[in-house]
């Protein structure tokens, strides 16, 4: 049976344009859609979403983590050296091994398997436990190889490589954890006393960590369905503008405790077109930087 195409795509009563969404952004890797100049595509199918999730079936674990709902890719299995092993100073928290969302987001960008790599491939009988690529031929107009559609990792993005000791360090305690007790949203019981408070809430039984971020910072021109106005932060609840932290359970860490970690994804939101990197804000004035670090 045909998979039907979800594209978050919003009509804006206010101009009668499309809001920026998904199906606008690099992260459509189907035959279908805008911005064909500006992003990497192959002609093997129309759909958009099909290349990270699925409905039925989606990926296993990597090392008891892959976060990322219904993943529909086989997750690298690759060996990363992260930022830790440069033995600088300022690096206050521990460094967990590559997992959580971040293997998901690795899956594509360490160049070890081609973008179109999937476990349930479209249309019916295209499932391969171990996932497999698509048949069609790729237009590159970025950073991957168009006979394979691979990412090159020659250029560090978006192909990132194995190689993460020049990146944003992931899998780390935000804050470089906590000197004493469990509060992780009293910013004086933070190893490192140069991060923002952290915002907790409880969802469905979980504990959710994150950064706020004000309304007047929420720049990335996020638009309502309705009015085609921005989207202002709710306070108490994580919101797409917010900066996402992940929770981890690491025995070696801490004793294993429950706390936020800063992945991939607590800076970039995969599902947007708003930014050009997929920012969860926009970063004039360094307001990404600065949502977490007090400089």
């Amino acid at each position: 049976m045909k998979r039907a195409l979800v594209g978050m795509i919003c009509l804006t009563l206010s101009g009668g344009t499309l809001a920026a969404s998904i199906v606008d952004s690099k992260h459509n890797l189907g035959n279908i859609g805008g911005n064909t100049a500006n992003r990497n595509y192959t002609d093997a199918t129309q759909e958009v979403c099909v290349f990270c999730h699925t409905p039925h079936g989606g990926s296993a674990t990597h090392n008891g983590e892959a976060v990322a709902p219904l993943w529909n890719k086989a997750v690298t299995t690759s060996t990363f050296q992260t930022y830790d092993s440069l033995g600088t100073s300022s690096l206050k928290g521990s460094v967990a091994n590559v997992g959580s969302v971040s293997i998901a987001c690795l899956s594509c960008h360490d160049g070890s398997q081609a973008m179109d790599v999937m476990i349930n491939q479209p249309d019916s009988g295209g499932y391969t436990a171990a996932g497999a690529s698509l048949g069609g031929t790729w237009t590159a107009n970025g950073a991957v190889d168009a006979a394979t559609g691979k990412m090159l990792t020659a250029n560090p993005i978006p192909g990132v490589g194995t190689d993460l000791r020049n990146d944003h360090p992931i899998g780390i305690q935000y804050a470089g954890g906590l000197i004493s007790g469990t509060d992780h949203t009293n910013a004086s019981n933070y190893r490192n006393p140069d991060f923002v408070a952290a915002a907790e809430v409880t969802i469905n039984g979980n504990q959710i960590w994150y950064v706020p971020v004000p309304a007047s910072n929420a720049t990335t021109g996020l638009a309502n369905s309705v009015s085609g106005s921005q989207i202002s932060p709710v306070a108490g609840t994580r919101n797409k503008t917010d900066m996402a932290l992940y929770t981890r359970s690491v025995a070696t860490i801490d004793s294993g405790r429950a706390q936020p970690y800063v992945e991939c994804a607590s800076c970039h939101d995969p599902h947007q077109a708003n930014t050009a990197t997929f920012l969860r804000i926009d970063n004039t004035g360094s307001a990404v930087c600065l949502a977490c670090h007090k400089k």
